[in-house]
């Protein structure tokens, strides 16, 4: 499996360790890292800019970043979760 690091300098970066390999993601995604949740080879994460992205990896070791949706009004960052 890959293992997702999060780092919460320079604005909440991320780098990817699978099968020996080290993967720095460039930043493309809107505003810093707040919090993050693993789901199986995926990497879920809000942004300070209240919205949701997703980091998969790929079987040929590449990692996509895509934006999944906005963090509606009546939703709360608690902890790692998102309560509406």
């Amino acid at each position: 499996g890959a293992i997702f690091c999060v780092s919460p300098q320079r604005g909440a970066s991320i780098t990817v360790y699978f099968k020996g390999e080290k993967f720095e993601l460039g930043k493309s995604w809107d505003g810093d890292i707040r919090t993050c949740e693993c789901f199986n080879e995926s990497l879920f994460f809000v942004t300070s800019s209240n919205k949701i992205y997703k980091a998969t990896l790929l079987e040929q070791g590449d990692v996509h970043v895509h934006f999944v949706r906005d963090v509606e009004m009546e939703e709360e960052c608690v902890g790692r979760m998102l309560i509406s």
